[in-house]
């Protein structure tokens, strides 16, 4: 069983991946390696009823609500023995730490030490997938398959990196 690690990126779409000014060349590979949906349409609105929307396939009617279809973390862990994760990127968001520990996730990484964007109280892009990598180079120690999800705050609209920027 191969660890599988998703990654739910904010406002990012195939079409900044593959455009012709090459934005992000980098992903654009690392997409060429990689299990991918073609013509994929998120079926719900807004980032937190995304997440569900994604993880259990179904229609989520108000942000917070919790949801008892099977998902894709309780089909891992059930039946084909995975650990199943969250990393955070927003500690300091009582109400969507919350809302991840409702998932039915194993655990919920939440460290409120490496927030960096101060502005947005959160993790910026950088810091999350520096933390992802360290997150599961520690899981991969075990013997356990594992199931690693990650939401990417950083490229929510209207927000500047605190990092790097595109032009």
């Amino acid at each position: 069983n191969p660890n599988v690690i998703l990654v739910f990126t904010e406002g990012l779409s195939e079409n900044i991946i593959f455009d012709d000014r090459n934005i992000m060349p980098n992903v654009k590979k690392f997409s060429e390696e990689c299990l991918k949906f073609s013509n994929y349409y998120n079926h719900t609105f807004a980032t937190y009823m995304g997440i569900i929307g994604q993880l259990f396939s179904g229609y989520q009617h108000n942000h917070y609500d919790s949801n008892n279809l099977v998902s894709l973390q309780s089909i891992l862990r059930e039946k084909m023995g995975y650990s199943t994760h969250f990393i955070n990127t927003e500690p300091n968001n009582s109400e969507f730490t919350s809302y991840l520990e409702n998932l039915g996730f194993d655990s919920v990484y939440s460290n409120k030490n490496i927030v960096d964007d101060k502005k947005n109280k959160s993790l910026s892009d950088k810091v999350a997938y520096e933390t992802l990598y360290e997150y599961t180079e520690d899981l991969s120690e075990k013997e356990q398959p594992f199931f690693v999800c990650i939401y990417t705050y950083g490229t929510h609209a209207t927000f500047d990196s605190p990092n790097i920027q595109y032009n």
